[in-house]
């Protein structure tokens, strides 16, 4: 694999947006009348980031960090379970954000498929 000079640093902002939009998805923000979510304001910046590293530094690159993306919410996720994080349900009006042991049950798998968790 070619050796890029930005690719390791932009990786690692990737999984740094990644794990403090799932961490803070349960604090609710608001920006003039609109209340969201921190991971909505977040989340969409992980795409950005996916769309740098497919298009400068190809498909393999691209995968590469998303795994490390995947991998590292699933050690954040087991660490929580083993410190003993407490699990929690967050109200955010229209449905419930999981928080603790459920961040490994839901989250790990939603963005495996592209999907926020």
């Amino acid at each position: 694999m070619r050796r890029y000079k930005y690719l390791d640093t932009l990786v690692v902002a990737f999984v740094v947006v990644l794990l403090v939009s799932n961490l803070v998805a349960q604090k609710i923000c608001q920006i003039g009348p609109f209340k969201i979510s921190g991971g909505q304001l977040l989340f969409p910046i992980t795409y950005i980031f996916g769309d740098v590293f497919t298009e400068v530094y190809g498909y393999a690159a691209s995968r590469r960090a998303i795994w490390m993306g995947l991998f590292a919410m699933a050690l954040v996720s087991i660490h929580w379970l083993d410190s003993g994080g407490s699990g929690g349900r967050y109200d955010l009006g229209g449905g419930d954000r999981l928080l603790g042991p459920d961040l490994l049950e839901h989250n790990v798998p939603a963005h495996s498929v592209g999907l926020p968790g």
